[in-house]
């Protein structure tokens, strides 16, 4: 975690970290996951809660924000994110 002024702490974007023993990527926007998509007209989901939502203890595709990115992308361009917090 890194300190924040305004909320007190915050997700390291950018690297992966080690959370409770499973690897977690942190994005540019600081959340869970894979990057977001720059290209316009995507739709966009995003995910928010607790440390069930962030996937704490499970892998990157066993998040529900990943399941259901995977379950979307076949069908239109969507952009998925997962905003939850350890």
């Amino acid at each position: 975690m890194v300190a924040d002024a305004t909320l007190g702490w915050v997700l390291p974007a950018g690297p992966t970290m080690d959370w409770r023993g499973t690897k977690a990527a942190i994005n540019t926007l600081g959340l869970r996951g894979r990057q977001p998509l720059s290209e316009h007209g995507a739709t966009r989901i995003l995910f928010v809660g607790d440390s069930s939502v962030f996937g704490d203890g499970v892998r990157e595709s066993q998040t529900m924000s990943d399941q259901l990115a995977q379950r979307l992308e076949s069908r239109r361009l969507v952009d998925v994110q997962n905003g939850g917090v350890p």
